[in-house]
């Protein structure tokens, strides 16, 4: 048997030697018993196998078939890389402009991000106390009210 690969043409040839050669005995009666003879078949099969070249495959939400069932590969089976961006169905795209800002809290929405995101939180200063003493109990009060907002450390003092 000889066996020959062309991938240019995605090809697998066998070609296979048929030659058979028997020596049957004769049955008594029809030929006298004991006489041999030769039986010879010849004849060459040249078969193509069912093949495929190497390919590619780039990778999508649907169900994809690199090599057929009963072929054969002549090739590499290679599966592309994605895009480092690619967002599969389903996935919202977001950004910066879908965080919202309550309060303290920054709510970033599920999806995808291509970048980072950021969200302003409103800022306020630190109040300033007041403080008063009554003049009738001699009481001392300080006073202070705060503005929404964050308010970064430190310390703001009243003085009478």
């Amino acid at each position: 048997m000889e066996i020959t690969l062309d991938a240019s043409a995605a090809m697998i040839t066998a070609n296979l030697d048929l030659s058979l050669s028997v020596t049957p005995t004769v049955t008594p009666g029809y030929i006298s018993a004991g006489t041999k003879g030769t039986v010879t078949a010849t004849g060459y099969r040249n078969y193509i196998l069912p093949s495929v070249t190497g390919t590619t495959i780039t990778p999508t939400e649907a169900v994809q078939t690199a090599v057929a069932s009963g072929k054969f590969t002549m090739g590499d089976i290679k599966v592309a890389a994605i895009s480092s961006t690619y967002v599969g169905t389903g996935v919202t795209t977001r950004s910066s402009a879908n965080l919202t800002v309550n309060g303290a809290t920054v709510t970033a929405p599920a999806g995808y991000y291509s970048a980072a995101a950021a969200a302003t939180v409103a800022t306020a200063t630190q109040a300033s106390p007041t403080v008063a003493i009554s003049n009738t109990t001699g009481k001392i009060t300080a006073t202070l009210v705060e503005n929404t907002g964050y308010i970064t450390g430190g310390t703001t003092t009243g003085t009478l």
